[in-house]
């Protein structure tokens, strides 16, 4: 491939690069030079490229209009060092990185293997996908959907409108959907979690019995969690709306009441099953609460 950009440099800590509208490719590099390739159409495009201290800099600039050639950059990065990146239009893939991100990107779809660190990436329109990494995970889209599998760590995953999912990891997780689905399944929960929708399906299955606090909550959908067989610990408190929600579970309360008025009322019951501080909370507005 003839690039247009096909450099090393040494020394640096930070990447900070900025593209308007092309696709991004991480990698990890073999020595602790970063490389970095760029292929473009420089008729449409400026790029500035320099090197400020420890810092490099990458800016796509002066993007001639109605272009519709995409810029493609593929950066070898060494483990250990920052990179932001801010795209307009493109994916993004990264693979064996390591180190500490902070992305942007408003339309495209983002791929993620191999990677450990401080990770946190937005995106307005686009899929997010995560395989194999760990650390401090925060994931976020306005209408893509979120899919996190084998991760550990501290886990966040956030859809505007899309489905969340998560499976394969322990640590302790948050997982939010506005109006679609969260469901969760083979996670070692080691720390306080919560998985909840606006309006769509909020479903855990458990993979051990319960370590910390944990809540399941659905607005108008239904919130289930599924036991496989594993014991429940601590307290269990369920809740639904008394007029239009249901709860639902295959064994007996330790008590129940109502609280609110009118058709604010909201019904609430609860078990305990041992002296353990762990708190078990699933509830929700309209739709099923349930433990099965």
């Amino acid at each position: 491939q003839n690039y247009n950009v096909d450099k090393t440099f040494e020394g640096v800590e930070k990447v900070e690069i900025e593209i308007a509208v092309g696709d991004l490719e991480v990698k990890s590099a073999k020595g602790a030079d970063v490389d970095v390739k760029g292929l473009y159409n420089e008729k449409d495009l400026k790029v500035k490229i320099e090197k400020r201290g420890n810092k490099l800099v990458i800016i796509e600039q002066d993007r001639r209009k109605n272009s519709k050639d995409n810029s493609q950059w593929i950066l070898y990065l060494p483990s250990g060092l920052e990179l932001e990146a801010n795209l307009g239009v493109g994916d993004v893939t990264l693979a064996q990185f390591s180190g500490e991100l902070e992305g942007n990107n408003g339309t495209g779809n983002i791929s993620f293997d191999n990677c450990m660190g401080d990770l946190k990436w937005n995106s307005g329109t686009g899929n997010i996908k995560v395989e194999n990494c760990q650390g401090d995970l925060n994931f976020n889209t306005g209408t893509g959907s979120v899919e996190l599998t084998h991760i550990n760590g501290e886990i966040r995953a956030n859809s505007g409108t899309g489905q969340v999912n998560l499976s394969k990891g322990s640590g302790g997780f948050t997982a939010n959907s506005g109006t679609g689905s969260v469901r969760a399944a083979e996670l070692a929960i080691n720390e306080d979690s919560k998985f909840a929708s606006g309006t769509g399906t909020v479903e855990l299955q458990l993979s051990s019995s319960s370590k910390a606090d944990i809540k399941v909550n659905s607005g108008t959908g239904n919130a289930r969690v599924i036991t496989n067989g594993h014991s429940l610990t601590g307290v269990l408190t369920m809740t639904c709306g008394k007029r239009s929600g249901e709860i639902k579970a295959p064994f007996s309360f330790d008590k129940e009441w109502v609280e609110g008025e009118g058709r604010n009322q909201t019904l609430h019951k609860t078990k305990k099953f041992d002296d353990s501080d762990v708190t078990i909370k699933v509830g929700s507005g309209t739709g099923r609460a349930m433990v099965k």
